[in-house]
């Protein structure tokens, strides 16, 4: 994948100047701090994913190589030039990246809201396929729609929430579960919640 989209402007070229520059690496710490942050990135990449909140030890073993490399280059306004650009990016990104979260996370947070009013205040469960961030502005117990071999509780309101991004397979789970589905209103497009009872 493409490591400015997971590990920065900043980091990743620098992580790149660390792996590139080990092809004339002589020294054995070098080499053994390159195949430690290599090896943990292939074995996590094939296992699972290599984010890089799974990857921190090998990002900051290449940073470490790559600074080495860039280092050695010897040139300090041009190394000053890089970083005034790269900080002048991150800023200009930062702007846009936040805006473009805001606008993804936008039917969830509006969801959560619904739900939180509907329950109104009370512990409530919710089966969705997005439960972190739900948990989070809903205040609900959110259930994964793959894991509902069991019934949800039946001692507090219960939901299902489907987003464009995060679907639900309604008919299967209202079948599964033996429940009726009411529609709530979330004024936003890409959320729709349903009461279940």
């Amino acid at each position: 994948s493409n490591p400015l989209d997971f590990y920065g402007a900043l980091i990743a070229p620098v992580m790149v100047a660390g792996v590139v520059g080990l092809v004339r690496a002589r020294r054995r710490a070098s080499w053994y701090l390159g195949i430690v942050a290599l090896g943990q990135i292939a074995v996590l990449g094939l296992q699972s994913h290599g984010q890089p909140r799974y990857v921190f030890v090998a990002t900051v073993l290449l940073v470490v190589l790559g600074v080495d490399v860039v280092a050695r280059i010897g040139r300090p306004r041009l190394a000053v030039a890089a970083l005034a650009a790269a900080w002048l990016g991150v800023a200009v990104a930062t702007v846009v990246t936040c805006r473009i979260e805001d606008q993804r996370r936008a039917p969830i947070v509006r969801a959560g809201q619904v739900l939180r009013a509907d329950a109104g205040g009370r512990p409530c469960a919710v089966v969705a396929a997005l439960a972190p961030q739900l948990t989070w502005y809903a205040g609900c117990e959110v259930f994964l729609p793959a894991l509902l071999d069991v019934p949800l509780p039946a001692d507090r309101p219960r939901y299902a929430a489907s987003f464009t991004r995060w679907p639900i397979d309604l008919p299967t789970l209202l079948a599964v579960q033996r429940l009726r589905a009411t529609p709530l209103a979330t004024a936003d497009p890409d959320a729709r919640i349903w009461r279940l009872e």
